[in-house]
């Protein structure tokens, strides 16, 4: 996601010169990292571990995941035909959030090309295997991406990009109010979002953890014979 937007970062601008630092960049992580980098490489290739897995997000679920505030495994959730779990679903962000995206994406739009163009293509990258034309598909099918799982874990880079035309959207909103009150109102909305955002988290994910119940007396390890055991063949209470 980095090299798209320096791309088209390039490409908009019509300068070399970001692709040129993204060159020299990739070449100072190459040279930092080349002890362990080939040790990694050279271990893949021996052991190769391509997954075919079924992932990404369907339009409907992520309109849901960014703005529902049910996105748990205690609660149940109002849809159910998503691939994988909440966890790796979510990317809640509220309404006040939502409103300002709209309002950054048209006002800015145009005028920061580079980011939307790599929003658009961070987007199609999250929507995995739903989508008719898979960039997920694609992408891998390349040297070492082709270890990658579950399309929807590019939601992490979105955000940054969708923070960004959220922030310029509260800007552009900012400046309907009176210039004396407008540094105020912007601490009230961030104010109102930093609550919302926290409990959100306390409803959800910091709610409950995952506690296995008791695996010892069920039989299912024995920790001379069998030092380690992958958790998904134990009896999971999800308590607090």
């Amino acid at each position: 996601i980095l090299a798209i937007f320096i791309l088209a970062l390039s490409f908009v601008n019509k300068n070399l010169k970001p692709a040129i630092v993204l060159l020299k960049t990739l070449a100072v992580f190459i040279l930092l990292s080349l002890p362990k980098l080939f040790a990694a490489l050279e271990f893949n290739i021996e052991n190769p571990r391509e997954i075919e897995d079924f992932s990404g997000y369907k339009i409907f679920n992520l309109f849901y995941f960014l703005l529902s505030r049910r996105q748990n495994y205690h609660l149940g959730l109002v849809i159910n035909d998503f691939n994988y779990g909440p966890d790796e679903n979510s990317l809640y962000i509220g309404l006040i959030p939502a409103a300002l995206l709209v309002i950054g994406l048209v006002a800015y739009g145009r005028k920061k090309a580079a980011f939307l163009i790599t929003l658009i293509i961070n987007l199609w990258l999250m929507l995995g295997n739903e989508v008719v034309f898979s960039l997920w598909a694609l992408t891998k099918k390349l040297p070492i991406f082709e270890f990658a799982r579950v399309a929807q874990r590019a939601r992490f880079t979105f955000m940054l990009f969708l923070a960004l035309f959220a922030a310029w959207g509260l800007k552009r909103a900012s400046e309907s109010v009176p210039q004396r009150w407008r540094n105020l109102s912007i601490y009230i909305a961030s104010a109102v979002v930093f609550f919302d955002l926290t409990a959100f988290s306390s409803l959800n994910f910091l709610a409950k953890t995952f506690i296995i119940k008791n695996p010892l007396e069920v039989g299912l390890i024995n920790m001379q014979e069998k030092p380690f055991t992958s958790t998904q063949l134990l009896p999971v209470e999800y308590s607090y």
